[in-house]
């Protein structure tokens, strides 16, 4: 009898060891699939460390999020009587010469509940010119209610010249991050230089010098303070006139 409770007892310990292994090994697994299914990072640049300044950061001059409630030609139409006002406001500021260009930056967030992102965004873009490269402060696109689900959101800058007049631009590369843990699925990515938000006279073979990319993926980092970088280029065609 006392042979069989010794062995009862000696199975019971047997079967708690095997019992908290297991549970162990869950809750351990349990994590690593939370780890991989939280970071989603597409670009294979994430985490990077970019000290940056505010004065570095440039801010847009208008932002508009397209009403969903809206077609896509409404939407356009209301945003292209925004930049109209502006650019009339302004036009006597260049004096009769391309000093400045004005120009659109536009993404599109994903369409599933997840791909909205409250985290920090800017970009960079690269022109070249009859005189050369230029390459833009760090934009900021963050202006309200950012980047919901399914989202499109465009804002307006400019490139100042200092008084240097030039004949003809061209956008050549873009760059997006985001920052933090919040992650962002692009749908695209877009830089346009509308010859008719020009101040002045502009030409076109296609309406304007535009670059537009379809990342299609996820942003992401692992920390709060990383950045996350997406790169288009051999995306642009045409040229402004001035």
């Amino acid at each position: 009898m006392k042979k069989s409770i010794f062995k009862m007892s000696i199975l019971a310990i047997l079967l708690g060891i095997v019992f908290i292994a297991c549970e162990k090994e869950g809750v351990k697994t349990e994590i690593v699939e939370f780890n991989e299914e939280e970071f989603t990072s597409e670009t294979g640049n994430h985490d990077q460390v970019l000290d940056i300044k505010n004065e570095e950061i440039q801010q847009p001059l208008l932002h508009m999020s397209f009403d969903k409630n809206l077609s896509k030609e409404e939407n356009e139409l209301k945003w292209k009587k925004k930049v109209k006002e502006y650019v009339n406001k302004n036009a006597n500021q260049n004096k009769g010469v391309s000093t400045h260009v004005i120009y659109e930056i536009i993404t599109h967030t994903g369409s599933q509940p997840n791909h909205d992102t409250n985290g920090d965004v800017m970009a960079k873009v690269e022109f070249v010119h009859d005189q050369g490269r230029r390459i833009t402060r760090y934009l900021a696109l963050d202006n309200g209610d950012d980047r919901n689900t399914d989202q499109v959101d465009v804002y307006l800058f400019d490139l100042q010249f200092n008084n240097t007049a030039i004949s003809w631009i061209e956008v050549d590369e873009a760059h997006l991050r985001l920052r933090g843990t919040n992650n962002w699925f692009v749908k695209s990515f877009d830089v346009a230089i509308w010859k008719s938000d020009q101040t002045v006279p502009a030409t076109s073979d296609s309406n304007g010098a535009f670059l537009l990319s379809d990342p299609n993926l996820w942003m992401d980092n692992q920390t709060e303070t990383g950045w996350d970088y997406y790169h288009a280029e051999g995306l642009s065609y045409s040229r402004v006139n001035f």
